[in-house]
C-alpha cells in the first residue's frame, strides 16, 4: 500500500510540475543562466496543452510525442531555479494557432488554422517562447480547396501572440505560385507575413484550387 502511494505521489509531482511550467511568468529569457542538470526532471509521453483566449475560444493547442522537462541552475550558488525557468524538449511537436473570430463573426468565417510541425522543438519563458527545427512545415487551408505552405529549418514562435520568424531559407507556397527568401517575420493572427532578404517568386496567372 505505502508503495502504491508513493507511486502516485511521483505521478502527480510530475504533472504538477508541467502545470507549473506552462503556467504564464512574468520573466523574461536570460542569457546568463546557461547551467542545466545533465538529466530531465520530467519525462512526458503524449502530452497536449491547450491554451484559451478571454472568452474561453481556442487560442493555440500544442500537441508532442515526448517532453523533457530540465531545469537550470542559478551558477551564482549552484541551487536549482524555479520549474518555469527551465525549458521543455519536444519530440515531433505539433502546433495549431487558431484564428480569432471578429464580433457578430460566424465560425465559417473566421480565418482558418495554422498548423506547424516540425522533427524537434524546444519550449521556455513559460511556453511564450517555442523553437522548432528540422522539417518545419507550416500550413493554413484557404476556403476554396487550397493552401498556404511554409517551409524551413527552424523556426521560432510566441505561440500566445501567434507571431514567428526564421533568419532560415524559407519557401512559401500557395495557389497563386511559390515564393522563398531568406529569414521571414509573421503575424499569423494578422494574416501579414514579411520575407526579409533575397526574395524571388514565380506565380501563375490564372491559378487553380486543388
Amino acid at each position: 500500500m505505502l508503495r502504491n502511494i508513493a507511486s502516485i505521489t511521483v505521478i502527480v509531482a510530475l504533472i504538477l510540475g508541467f502545470l507549473w511550467f506552462w503556467e504564464p511568468s512574468s520573466h523574461s529569457p536570460t542569457t546568463e543562466l546557461t547551467t542545466t542538470l545533465n538529466y530531465p526532471q520530467a519525462i512526458m509521453s503524449n502530452m497536449a496543452t491547450t491554451e484559451y483566449r478571454e472568452d474561453g475560444s481556442i487560442n493555440y493547442q500544442l500537441h508532442v510525442k515526448r517532453a523533457e522537462q530540465f531545469q537550470r541552475i542559478n551558477p551564482k550558488n549552484n541551487r536549482p531555479l524555479p520549474d518555469n525557468r527551465g525549458y521543455t524538449d519536444l519530440t515531433t511537436p505539433e502546433l495549431t494557432l487558431y484564428g480569432e473570430k471578429k464580433p457578430g463573426e460566424t465560425d465559417e468565417k473566421a480565418p482558418s488554422p495554422w498548423k506547424i510541425r516540425a522533427d524537434q522543438g524546444r519550449a521556455e519563458n513559460s511556453g511564450d517562447i517555442v523553437t522548432l527545427w528540422g522539417n518545419v512545415v507550416a500550413t493554413q487551408s484557404l476556403p476554396n480547396g487550397g493552401e498556404y505552405r511554409m517551409v524551413t529549418s527552424r523556426m521560432t514562435l510566441e505561440p500566445k501572440l501567434q507571431l514567428a520568424k526564421t533568419d532560415k531559407p524559407v519557401i512559401i507556397t500557395s495557389p497563386e505560385g511559390k515564393t522563398s527568401a531568406i529569414g521571414m517575420s509573421a503575424d499569423l493572427k494578422q494574416q501579414v507575413i514579411d520575407l526579409l532578404a533575397n526574395v524571388q517568386g514565380t506565380f501563375d496567372a490564372n491559378p487553380k484550387s486543388e
